[in-house]
């Protein structure tokens, strides 16, 4: 006869006290080859985690055969959001579409149209090196509103209430704030509109000259998103990252397609 002495039972045979410590919930017992029966489902898990390390999904509370079973698991199952190259875990589908999306996977194949040479996984990175002011050609984000402004006539992406402002289009003007000694006040150099302080005369400058103080003129073409931004290349970045699924309309495709095409074709005339 077989004893169990932790519960002062006797069984018949050794497969009946086996099934006695699976079924039991004073047992916690390795079922994988291990055959350790704890007194913890801590210790079990502990066990599991450490000895099994390879094949064990904490996740999923499941065991494997081999490690490659494991990752054919993280590749299928709805509850991984897992990158198989980088054998990586993401919290969130976003997060991982995020991931795919960066250059750790994606080759640098967007051209900078102002031939300056730069190249970039996407538009939206290339929108953002012209709106900093970091291409030679001089262009910033009043040349990218300019380029948007003609070509967005049906206000798909660019929401005409705020592109009035005195009688002005917003996206028209073409005023440029320079960053000038005046402007330090005995620590940095300040911003006199949002008193953001800089170390340099140069970084005062790439304030200036970015999308900071602009009106929220672009628009998510979705209804139902609602959301705005300052700058192209941050509608851009939201487009690309699909949260809100606007990426799959044909008409988006098309208006961005048409911009950007524009954008390439006038830059090389």
């Amino acid at each position: 006869m077989s004893n169990c002495s932790r519960c002062n039972i006797y069984f018949n045979t050794f497969y009946g006290l086996h099934q006695h410590k699976v079924k039991s919930t004073r047992h916690f017992l390795c079922q994988y080859g291990c055959n350790v029966d704890f007194t913890k489902v801590e210790d079990l898990l502990n066990h599991l985690c450490h000895l099994h390390e390879s094949t064990f999904c904490v996740q999923c509370g499941l065991v494997f055969d081999t490690e490659l079973d494991r990752k054919m698991h993280f590749r299928t199952s709805d509850q991984h959001q897992y990158c198989t190259p980088c054998d990586r875990h993401f919290i969130s589908k976003s997060n991982l579409r995020q991931h795919l999306n960066s250059s750790a996977h994606r080759t640098k194949d967007v051209g900078c149209p102002f031939r300056c040479g730069a190249k970039f996984i996407s538009r939206s990175a290339l929108i953002l090196h012209l709106e900093i002011g970091r291409c030679a050609s001089g262009a910033n984000h009043n040349t990218v509103n300019r380029f948007v402004r003609q070509f967005d006539t049906i206000h798909l992406i660019t929401d005409p209430s705020r592109l009035i402002t005195k009688g002005e289009s917003s996206l028209n003007k073409n005023i440029r704030w320079i960053a000038t000694n005046e402007t330090w006040n005995g620590r940095a150099y300040e911003c006199y509109l949002c008193h953001s302080q800089h170390r340099t005369l140069n970084a005062l400058q790439r304030h200036f000259d970015s999308p900071t103080h602009q009106d929220q003129i672009y628009i998510c073409p979705e209804s139902r998103c609602g959301d705005r931004f300052k700058a192209f290349s941050a509608l851009m970045q939201h487009i690309e990252s699909e949260k809100c699924g606007v990426s799959r309309f044909r008409s988006v495709q098309n208006a961005m397609d048409s911009i950007f095409g524009h954008m390439r074709r006038l830059t090389l005339a």
